[in-house]
């Protein structure tokens, strides 16, 4: 959870939180995917692709899939897009 601090009594809470599966084509593209892949195969891949956490949900195409949500104090919202 990202926590921005404006004051001493006040903070913005943002929390992000998603799910999707995607299969091995669409992680690996040019077919080169290992013959049983494992996650640390997956995170490799991922930081070879991606310089970001934006990177990775834009070049992917799974921004689709996170939520935002705002909470100031007892106030909460979630981030329609």
């Amino acid at each position: 959870m990202a926590k921005i601090e404006h004051g001493p009594a006040s903070s913005i809470d943002l929390e992000f939180e998603g799910h999707t599966t995607l299969e091995l084509d669409e992680v690996w593209p040019d077919g080169d995917a290992p013959e049983n892949p494992t996650a640390a195969d997956v995170v490799a891949r991922i930081k070879s692709d991606c310089h970001s956490l934006s990177d990775l949900l834009h070049d992917w195409s799974i921004e689709e899939f996170v939520e935002c949500f705002v909470s100031v104090g007892d106030d909460s919202k979630k981030v329609d897009f």
